[in-house]
């Protein structure tokens, strides 16, 4: 998921456990950056078998035309996704925000220790 949004591109979401439906409804719901294939409840991986049953081929073609189609809610999609990409490169360029708050936490992390060895 952060590796998508960082490269700006729309998604598919297929979620099959664990926090994988959380950041379904966040990817289609919330940053309005993917479609759903429909998978409705998780699936325990001791039956191979039951994840084939849950999404259909025409299901998956539906989604992927329509996630490729030009112009309409798929032309926003890919904006958003876009410009979502563009503030990430930004959030890591020097100056930006996941850039500052890595050295501070980096230069906290520092200074314990020369705190710490002081103490020793």
């Amino acid at each position: 998921m952060l590796e998508a949004t960082a490269a700006g591109v729309p998604m598919i979401t297929w979620p099959i456990f664990a926090d994988h439906f959380c950041n379904e409804k966040l990817i289609v719901n919330v940053m309005e950056i993917g479609l759903t294939l429909g998978v409705e409840k998780p699936v325990f991986l001791e039956d191979p078998d039951e994840v084939k049953m849950q999404v259909k081929k025409d299901e998956i073609k539906r989604v992927i035309e329509k996630l490729m189609e030009q112009g309409g809610e798929a032309n926003e999609m890919r904006n958003r996704a876009k410009e979502l990409g563009e503030t990430a490169k930004k959030a890591v360029e020097e100056g930006g925000s996941s850039y500052v708050n890595v050295t501070s936490l980096v230069q906290d992390a520092m200074a314990e220790q020369v705190r710490l060895a002081g103490h020793g």
